[in-house]
């Protein structure tokens, strides 16, 4: 029987991809010259022959530019030579072949329904015996001249523009390239697929005579990495909904709303015709698609708002005055013809929920709905997808519990829910085996039923500073595949959100994600889009169906991947699996260590670890995640003896315990609160090993060994104890630590303030003192990185805000650098409550002392 990793990875590997849209993107008169588009081929490598060739490519047009002007190729040999193709619409709208000083109109015009939508091949024959070249379109010839050139003599192509001595020229013409080969005959001697993502190289396939980009854009690009189209922070609450009509999301704030225009692809502002204040936290938008309207609800008070297009103001009376949701994090399910809504699931009061709660927009009445079949747990941050006619939901991961009590084993989920609306039924397709790293879903889910898989976005819920991966799961089997580049996402539970959509008509995905920080008042949003199919890598491209596959063939990728898979286990039972976050494994100039609370740094892959920064998490070697076990009261008593233990190497004694955690406790009824939380740290102690609570003259203190144990605090403290400067090497070490986030960022307790304050100073001092032997000329890039770092700890830090500033002038950003001095002064204004007394040039101007 085969193992079920080998299993799944032969099925991902034969399974049928869509081939994704690339190719080199070519900018011409639309662009400045400076930045126009050119591929050099054979320039530092000729490319020689000594019988006929034929030069091939693909080509298609862009769309919406002014002027389509300027050079396809142009080919040039050691004799001086050249044959050029270009294309001039002013002119006569057709393909010239230029050969030295002759311009030779050829009979391909332009076929703009073809030469927009479809990629055309076209191919060059150079007859060395009639000096002739002749041009087909496929395998139509189109035109047959003779010219003066020697294609014995070696020769280079390029394609746009070239940085030539005798033959540059900046005319690119507005198109996309791909596939480019030189072949002798039937046989393919050079190939240049350009099917990079990344890069100024166009890499070959059979000789490795790889071309040279400037100015390039990589279509499969768009296919990997996500366009990030609106960035922008409001003043109060904000919702959000995806909009067909616009293709995009729209943005309601208090003031009004935001979306990317279709035409000109810029911001679209709309004020409301009511000013005030509309939303609270956690309310949830939804657009109804039959009459293309959206609507505000608050679920915990049952209250469901309009929106008038007409007036473009929101039915929400100015007056209400809303309680705290109970459903942070619900999702929705809208039935056909919008005649009714169902919310589903969500959290609040310590406790989850898995409620099927239906509002009728017709009877205006709210009722319970009574599911069959599966039972779906207690449960939010999951994902639900529609079918088209929106008769099934499928309903995917999350975070709960199986009795809805916060404090009793809350856990991941990692099962495909099948909702059928007919018969208000669920089924449980599959459960996942347990990841390395967990993961939560964002809100929606786009379903492709045709080839039964879905698309989601996943993210890791422990960490600030996570990231939000798209993946490709199966409606029928446990199975997935990581897609495109992960986009940046500062989640805090119930503050953040995000969620996907997919347009049919422009073939794009589409993301938001939101974050309201409550002590600013203020809302950020950011949008993204990605083109459709998304990839996995630059190789997904093109790459074969299964059914194109001889069986010879697949048997043979099957022994061969048997081969890795065994290796692969063999490595996998010897070392331990990567985890979601990675730390130094050595570091080598840090001084010995003496105190036995403080971790060293050294072989931190094979340890347990307990990460404060940028989030709690507790995971023992084996890569067990016990950061779930903890409760609220379990976590802060824990955090409260450990940081204490770290800290100042002392215990805290019972009455410490009592005043702080149970002051509201008769003696005896405190003292047996704390002896059952104890107990319960000392059980999830012994699962990890190597730590334990110590008693010493009554007093209560943890303790662990630093060669099994990995605490990124006490390295930090460590780095920043010593009254010195940090090295290079120590930099880095510090940076690693402090850039998942901000130290236990997601937890406020009164007595942690001072903790948090003391570790800010340090980090701002380390990186102050450290910056001072770095020099504007040579360092300006580690400069401007080392003031981003501190402003994480202190956004009106005036030395981070003079550092980069000078540095970005000295690099010729003078723009970013008077967008860094105006965003320091509005965090300056809003916290001091006036201006700040240096102007830009003030600063820029004074030296670096």
């Amino acid at each position: 029987m085969f193992p079920k990793s080998l299993l799944l990875l032969f099925v991902l590997f034969s399974s049928r991809l869509v081939a994704q849209d690339y190719g080199l993107e070519f900018l011409g008169h639309e662009v400045i010259p400076d930045q126009r588009t050119s591929l050099a081929i054979g320039d530092k490598k000729p490319i020689c022959f000594d019988d006929d060739f034929e030069l091939s490519f693909d080509i298609k047009f862009k769309k919406n530019v002014i002027s389509y002007f300027g050079y396809v190729f142009r080919i040039v040999n050691a004799e001086g030579q050249n044959v050029d193709l270009l294309f001039n619409s002013r002119k006569d709208k057709k393909f010239r072949i230029v050969n030295k000083d002759l311009s030779i109109a050829t009979n391909f015009g332009l076929d703009s329904a073809k030469l927009y939508s479809d990629w055309s091949r076209m191919r060059f024959i150079f007859d060395i015996k009639t000096r002739e070249v002749s041009l087909f379109l496929g395998t139509k010839l189109i035109e047959k001249k003779e010219i003066l050139f020697n294609p014995r003599a070696c020769f280079k192509i390029y394609f746009g523009g070239n940085k030539d001595t005798k033959f540059s020229t900046k005319d690119a013409l507005p198109m996309y390239i791909r596939d480019i080969k030189v072949s002798k005959g039937t046989k393919e001697i050079y190939a240049w697929e350009l099917k990079e993502i990344y890069g100024n190289q166009a890499s070959e396939t059979y000789s490795g005579n790889n071309g040279e980009v400037s100015n390039g854009i990589w279509l499969l690009k768009r296919h990997y990495e996500w366009m990030k189209l609106i960035d922008t922070t409001f003043k109060g609450q904000s919702v959000f909904y995806f909009d067909p009509k616009v293709k995009n999301f729209v943005i309601h704030s208090d003031a009004g709303r935001l979306h990317i225009g279709q035409s000109s692809a810029r911001t679209v502002s709309e004020p409301f015709s009511q000013k005030h204040t509309k939303f609270t936290f956690g309310d949830q938008a939804y657009y109804l698609e039959n009459s293309q309207n959206a609507i505000n609800v608050r679920l915990s008070q049952r209250e469901v708002f309009g929106f008038d297009h007409k007036n473009n103001s929101w039915g929400i009376p100015a007056n209400l005055n809303p309680e705290l949701t109970e459903y942070w994090h619900h999702n929705g399910y809208l039935y056909p013809n919008d005649s009714a809504m169902v919310l589903i699931g969500g959290y609040g009061q310590f406790t989850y929920k898995n409620r099927f709660q239906k509002y009728s927009f017709t009877s205006k009445q709210w009722s319970d709905l009574k599911m069959k079949g599966d039972q779906m747990e207690p449960r939010y941050l999951f994902g639900i997808g529609h079918t088209k006619d929106r008769m099934k939901s499928y309903i995917f991961g999350g975070f709960g519990s199986k009795t809805g009590e916060q404090e009793i084993n809350p856990q991941n989920y990692y099962d495909l829910l099948e909702v059928n609306w007919r018969t208000n039924s669920i089924k449980r397709i599959y459960s996942l085996d347990i990841p390395k790293s967990p993961f939560v879903v964002v809100k929606s889910m786009v379903i492709d039923e045709k080839n039964g898989v879905f698309y989601a976005l996943i993210y890791n819920q422990l960490v600030f500073k996570s990231s939000l991966q798209l993946i490709r799961g199966s409606l029928t089997k446990p199975e997935y595949t990581v897609l495109g580049k992960p986009i940046d996402y500062d989640f805090q539970d119930v503050a953040s959100t995000a969620d996907l959509a997919f347009d049919q008509e422009t073939q794009k995905l589409f993301c938001i994600t939101y974050h309201y920080d409550r002590l600013k008042f203020t809302s950020f949003s950011r949008v993204y889009s990605l083109a459709f199919p998304p990839t996995n890598t630059q190789n997904e491209a093109g790459t074969k169906t299964e059914s194109s596959l001889g069986w010879e063939l697949m048997l043979a990728i099957a022994a061969i991947l048997l081969a890795g898979v065994g290796l692969r286990l063999y490595f996998l039972r010897k070392n331990k699996p990567r985890e979601i976050i990675n730390e130094t494994t050595a570091a080598k100039n840090l001084p010995a260590e003496t105190n036995k609370i403080v971790a060293e740094p050294s072989q931190e892959n094979e340890k347990s670890k307990l990460i404060l920064f940028g989030g709690f998490q507790f995971m023992t070697a084996k890569g067990e995640d016990l950061t779930v076990h903890f409760t609220p009261l379990l976590k802060e008593l824990f955090l409260y003896i450990l940081l204490n233990s770290i800290k100042w190497n002392k215990s805290v004694n019972s009455h410490q315990l009592n005043d702080l955690f149970w002051y509201d406790k008769t003696t005896s009824s405190a003292r047996n609160n704390r002896s059952v939380n104890l107990t319960k740290l000392k059980v999830l102690f012994e699962q990890v090993g190597h730590i334990h609570l110590s008693k010493e003259s009554g007093d209560w203190q943890i303790v662990f060994d630093s060669q099994h144990v990995f605490v990124d605090y006490a390295n930090f403290l460590k780095l920043t104890d010593e009254k010195k400067t940090l090295n290079k090497d120590e930099i880095n070490l510090l940076t690693k630590i402090v850039s998942r986030g901000n130290f236990l960022f997601n937890l406020e307790y009164e007595w942690l303030e001072s903790y948090k304050s003391e570790i800010s100073n340090r980090v701002i001092d380390a990186y102050t003192s450290y910056s001072k032997n770095l020099n504007f000329e040579a360092d300006s890039q580690e400069i401007i990185e080392i003031a981003d770092r501190i402003f994480v700890f202190d956004k009106v830090d005036e030395t981070a805000m003079e550092m980069k500033c000078k540095a970005l002038v000295k690099l010729g950003k003078h723009s970013l650098a008077q967008k860094c001095y105006e965003n320091f002064q509005k965090e300056y204004l809003l916290l001091y409550s006036e201006n700040f007394n240096k102007s830009f040039k003030q600063i820029t101007s004074e030296q670096q002392s």
